[in-house]
């Protein structure tokens, strides 16, 4: 999801972001993106049930200032015109991610 996110904001923004693992997308070293997984079996099956993740995207966040050394969104990245909608930001996000699911 870290790359997808990645390519989503290169493809799109022309923004180089770097993946901090496990999960973290910064941009010039400030977090812009933060990823948590959660998996779950059945009993003693290791067998992948399901996998939950949920994908926190800062786009048009304005910090405390005890954040900004720290935090960054995408409306600090880009010109106000090109700031996209949350439902258009996540149909790019989920093709990136389908495309590198189906890929694997």
């Amino acid at each position: 999801m870290a790359l997808s996110v990645q390519q989503v904001l290169r493809d799109r923004f022309s923004i180089e972001a770097t993946v901090k693992e496990p999960n973290d997308v910064l941009i010039g070293g400030l977090k812009v993106c933060g990823i948590l997984g959660e998996a779950a079996t059945t009993g003693n099956n290791p067998r992948l049930d399901h996998l939950i993740l949920g994908v926190g995207i800062n786009i048009s966040t304005r910090f405390p200032q005890e954040l900004r050394g720290i935090a960054t969104s995408l409306a600090a990245q880009i010109e106000a015109h090109r700031l996209p909608s949350a439902p258009r930001l996540l149909a790019w996000l989920a093709q990136a991610f389908e495309s590198r699911y189906r890929a694997t």
